[in-house]
């Protein structure tokens, strides 16, 4: 199984030394590692030329981190690609992990969990185990919406995906900036995927200018990608997760966001929203305090969790 590792970064010297640190204490080791550095203005690339990991270095100057890992996928040899965000890191056994899981499978992606939210001072906090307590193969396309809508978290540097079936279902999105919920949709429907239940990555929660710091652009995005995708999901669970992510797009845009934000959110959300949430939206509109309130008010006796990043 030849495994490329791809790692985009855009102004990551603080932390690419590390992730290059992760992939070359793999106990399973890529075949190679590309890094394609999108338009930094720091010492990134510095970093990684002194860096004792053997990487490849590709330069594309888009200010996008779907132009860039398309880059580095069509540069990749290898049969299988691993994403790792420059801020992000591996446990020593992913590569491993993933390579006895798909090796036993006609599976063309794997998911690993991440355990761990990283922030700026490397302190961790864990993220909840998610069923099943064993790995698990062949999983559908289904299944994985499912999942979404549980509020499984999926980070991008616990996936790897076939070369070949990336390609040919477009790769990433550039107009999406949640690009990689947006791949998976498409690469995964009519296949089947792994899934490991064991901690192999850590994911970095509080990067400057990253989309998840973005709470109005995240959602909005978030939504995007589901909208785009509906018609490869007509079942009940995509439309329970496109209403779900209308709402938090909807209530992130007028609760932080600017007013060309909250118009481009409403564009996109209202078609999905119910009668009550376009009474409740626009009230929020002009009294986003009431929306803040109601919305606590609302998961409290649901007994729901905060709408995700």
């Amino acid at each position: 199984m030849r495994i490329s590792a791809v790692i985009p970064c855009h102004n990551a010297a603080q932390w690419i030394s590390e992730a290059l640190r992760s992939v070359r204490e793999q106990t399973h080791p890529p075949e190679e590692t590309i890094v394609v550095n999108d338009s930094s203005s720091d010492n990134t690339t510095d970093r990684v030329r002194a860096n004792t990991t053997r990487a490849e270095l590709l330069e594309v100057m888009a200010g996008n981190p779907a132009v860039a890992r398309n880059a580095g996928v069509k540069k990749a040899t290898g049969d299988w690609i691993a994403f790792l965000d420059a801020d992000d890191i591996w446990y020593a056994d992913h590569l491993y992990c993933a390579a006895r899981i798909l090796a036993s499978s006609d599976d063309i992606a794997y998911l690993g969990h991440t355990d761990a939210f990283l922030n700026k001072s490397g302190e961790t906090g864990e993220i909840e185990p998610f069923p099943p307590a064993r790995p698990m193969s062949g999983l559908t396309a289904e299944q994985f919406v499912d999942w979404l809508a549980g509020r499984v978290f999926f980070s991008i540097s616990s996936c790897i995906v076939r070369k070949d079936v990336l390609l040919e279902c477009g790769a990433f999105d550039p107009d999406i900036r949640r690009d990689d919920i947006d791949m998976w949709l498409r690469t995964i429907h009519d296949r089947t995927w792994s899934y490991n239940p064991m901690a192999t990555s850590a994911y970095r929660i509080d990067t400057p200018d990253s989309v998840s710091s973005d709470s109005p652009r995240a959602q909005y995005h978030l939504l995007k990608a589901m909208v785009k995708n509906r018609d490869l999901y007509p079942e009940k669970p995509m439309k329970s997760l496109i209403r779900y992510a209308a709402r938090s797009a909807m209530y992130h845009a007028i609760v932080q966001g600017k007013a060309s934000e909250r118009e481009r959110a409403r564009t996109l959300a209202w078609p999905d929203l119910l009668l009550f949430d376009h009474a409740m939206f626009t009230v929020g509109r002009f009294l986003p305090t009431f929306l803040q309130h109601a919305a606590r008010i609302r998961r409290a006796v649901l007994g729901l969790a905060e709408p995700p990043r």
